[in-house]
């Protein structure tokens, strides 16, 4: 139990800022704040300084101003704090800051709600962080904290929830848990350092992830795996980074991926079941590609290779590079670079149609009947398609435009079922 005295002077702090003070009480070493409502600046330094408890709780209390606890004393020398301290259900209307501050003991949020932001910068945490269950309207920082503890900042069962920007930045986290945890604005790890595995399986981010380096030159390394499992991406981003680890982004829903200057370097980017939708440039495809070849990827290669192509013919220009840029609108347009097998079947009914359709033209005139509704030509047609049964064609054939119109439209007609064909054995594999 507090001494006298040390009971007085929590007790003054803590019911100056509050208008009930009723909910304080003190058990052993401990203080417990119960269904306060604090309508001042609440300075848990000023209020703790000199103090030795066991833990503080507060408990179902509401927050009016704003929440502190920075270190004035020395910009060289963390503040240290040996208690527990724990908010649970307790409402934040305001910025909440904690900075510079050596937590000994486990810190938790659990199932709380901050609308102002919050601010936990230049901490280092020998005890655990828990963030269980929180809401988070506001921006967040965690830039330059350290996490040596095992730190929960989401489970399965208790959801944390991000609605603004989050950041790490020059962060260096040694144990942590992000499952099933949700980001509605950009976070960002830049220049974060990871010492351990890190667990994002089953995430939301609904804006930008970033993976990077500040600088302008050289990379990060990141040594140990990170798991994106499951995860719904907006947009991934990945600049000047060294993975010396497994990545995995299993059966992940990504909508925009950016890869620049960075390095697979021991272990492939596992991207088994994963979807893609965009990716930035011709770079970024290549990368992916690549990854997938070492993993054996077969649908991811096919989908990354498609893109890279693209991504080349559409850097061609058509004067400059005809003979380069036509084989790849073929490719394009005929079976989306291999992916597509209904594409090429859609083209080689449109060369038959179309390419018929001119020969006969050109042999018959335009006439008063229309070519698809007449038997006889309908027959005809069918002949024109089947490339082993055409002899008929090829002795009807009188002038140099019927020459050229049957010529063509048998090679188009070919070229399709080559690119049907490949589209097929290319998933087939």
């Amino acid at each position: 139990m507090p001494n006298e005295g040390l009971r007085q002077k929590i007790g003054f702090m803590l019911e100056d800022a509050t208008d009930d003070p009723s909910g304080i009480s003190y058990h052993d070493n401990s203080v417990t704040v119960n269904n306060c409502h604090f309508n001042k600046v609440l300075d848990l330094r000023l209020i703790l300084h000199g103090v030795t408890l066991d833990s503080i709780y507060f408990d179902n209390c509401i927050f009016r101003a704003r929440v502190l606890m920075h270190n004035s004393v020395s910009s060289n020398q963390l503040l240290r704090f040996d208690s527990v301290i724990k908010f649970n259900m307790c409402i934040f209307k305001y910025d909440v800051e904690f900075n510079g501050i050596l937590f000994k003991k486990k810190i938790s949020f659990i199932s709380c709600s901050f609308i102002g932001k919050f601010n936990f910068s230049e901490n280092q945490l020998v005890g655990a962080l828990r963030l269980l269950g929180t809401t988070f309207n506001n921006e967040v920082s965690f830039n330059a904290s350290k996490f040596n503890n095992i730190s929960f900042f989401s489970t399965v069962d208790d959801r944390t929830i991000f609605l603004s920007k989050v950041s790490f930045s020059n962060a260096e986290i040694n144990d942590a848990r992000f499952w099933n945890i949700k980001f509605e604005g950009d976070v960002s790890f830049v220049n974060t350092k990871f010492n351990c595995p890190v667990y994002l399986n089953n995430a939301l981010f609904r804006e930008s992830l970033v993976f990077a380096e500040q600088a302008t030159f050289g990379k990060i390394e990141i040594k140990e795996s990170i798991f994106l499992d499951g995860a719904e991406i907006n947009k991934l981003i990945i600049a000047n980074v060294i993975f010396e680890h497994y990545v995995s982004l299993n059966d992940a829903n990504i909508h925009h991926v950016e890869i620049n200057n960075s390095i697979f370097a021991k272990y492939y980017l596992s991207l088994s079941g994963a979807k893609i939708h965009e990716v930035k440039n011709e770079h970024t495809a290549r990368t992916l590609k690549n990854e997938a070849i070492k993993a054996a990827n077969t649908p991811m290669i096919i989908q990354m290779k498609a893109k890279e192509l693209d991504f080349y013919y559409c850097s061609l220009e058509w004067r400059k590079n005809l003979f380069e840029k036509l084989p790849l609108w073929l490719m394009k347009y005929s079976n989306k670079y291999g992916e597509d097998w209904f594409r090429a079947l859609v083209f080689i009914l449109c060369c038959w149609v179309f390419f018929f359709s001119l020969f006969v033209i050109s042999r018959d005139g335009l006439g008063t009947t229309f070519i698809w509704s007449d038997i006889s030509y309908l027959k005809e047609a069918i002949n024109f398609l089947w490339l082993l049964n055409s002899s008929k064609d090829i002795e009807s054939i009188r002038t140099i435009w019927q020459v050229v119109f049957f010529l063509l439209g048998k090679i188009s007609i070919a070229y399709g079922i080559y690119q049907l064909i490949a589209a097929f054995r290319k998933h087939g594999r």
